[in-house]
């Protein structure tokens, strides 16, 4: 997910995390999973407050660099 930076600090975040999340749920989905790059605190941040926990699971992206696995169980609320 990217959000433009003059659009940033107005919810769009969580409006979006809560309609993926809908579907999921409506999908019969377990979780919902994402990747967040590390030094990328204020995304990680954001999905942390939406409710989504790290997993250990991480990956390196050449030329990009690691991004870290996190998880959200879409019927928390």
């Amino acid at each position: 997910m990217w959000v433009a930076p003059q659009a940033r600090g107005r919810g769009l975040a969580a409006d979006l995390i809560h309609a993926v999340r809908e579907a999921a749920r409506e999908a019969g989905a377990e979780a919902i999973g994402l990747h967040v790059f590390e030094g990328n605190d204020r995304a990680r941040r954001v999905y942390e407050r939406l409710g989504f926990v790290l997993t250990g699971e991480s990956e390196v992206i050449a030329g990009k660099g690691r991004r870290n696995r996190m998880r959200l169980a879409p019927t928390r609320e």
